[in-house]
């Protein structure tokens, strides 16, 4: 990362870091490794380009711990979140999440706004199987390259916050579910979270901004009561 050293706070991974004092770099990470996942907090738009060997997804196995992963998706391709994790055979309450987006595995299916895992980024991954399991990112075809990243908000992105929580809701007018509603979640008057529409049965999956452990110009609203709006969806065409 020294070739965007200028622009780069914090790189940290699950269980260290390295910090920028503006000379030299110091802290506990020593190497990164594909497969893992890393948090960098950027002062500004950069673009870093890594020069090696290709690794090759399908050949180089990813470890799946117990409860929370730090996980790279190190495929150069885009794909579905049922095909990344097909080698895995994921368990009933194995959730997904981005910076965005999340899905959870239920009856033999990923549900949630996380539909398209995204070559380069990282995820966290929660493993309700007690003890280890391995797999590999598989190798697809250009059909599912070509598959266009779904985003719910256009506009909406979660980048001033290192942390996130998740909200499941069903909006209800008496004891009907309302289909056709948009959620937001703000603190104070701060949007930290978004959903267009119901992912299923009227369920909102909604990823929300949290607190930051390094504070920023854009992270000032730590510890501020969350409220949510809904609206009536807006129609298109």
């Amino acid at each position: 990362v020294n070739d965007v050293a200028d622009n780069i706070s914090i790189v940290k991974s699950r269980l260290g870091y390295i910090q920028h004092t503006g000379t030299q770099w110091g802290g506990t990470l020593s190497t990164m490794e594909p497969g893992k996942m890393y948090k960098i907090q950027a002062n500004d738009n950069v673009t870093l380009s890594v020069v090696g060997s290709a690794v090759k997804a399908n050949t180089t196995p990813i470890d799946i711990n117990y409860q929370w992963n730090w996980i790279g998706f190190n495929s150069s391709i885009h794909m579905n979140v049922t095909e990344a994790f097909a080698d895995l055979n994921p368990a009933d309450g194995d959730i997904v999440k981005g910076q965005n987006s999340f899905a959870y595995y239920d009856q033999n299916e990923w549900i949630g706004t996380l539909n398209t895992m995204t070559a380069g980024m990282g995820y966290y991954y929660f493993s309700n199987y007690n003890g280890k399991k391995t797999f590999c990112y598989p190798t697809v075809t250009s059909a599912s390259a070509s598959k266009k990243v779904r985003r719910n908000v256009e506009d909406f992105h979660n980048n001033s916050y290192e942390g996130n929580m998740n909200m499941i809701a069903v909006v209800m007018d008496g004891d009907q579910i309302v289909e056709d509603a948009e959620i937001s979640v703000f603190a104070n008057t701060e949007l930290r979270g978004y959903s267009a529409n119901a992912v299923k049965d009227g369920i909102h999956f909604l990823t929300i901004g949290g607190k930051n452990s390094v504070v920023t110009e854009n992270a000032t609203a730590a510890n501020s009561a969350i409220t949510a709006k809904i609206y009536p969806a807006v129609p298109t065409g």
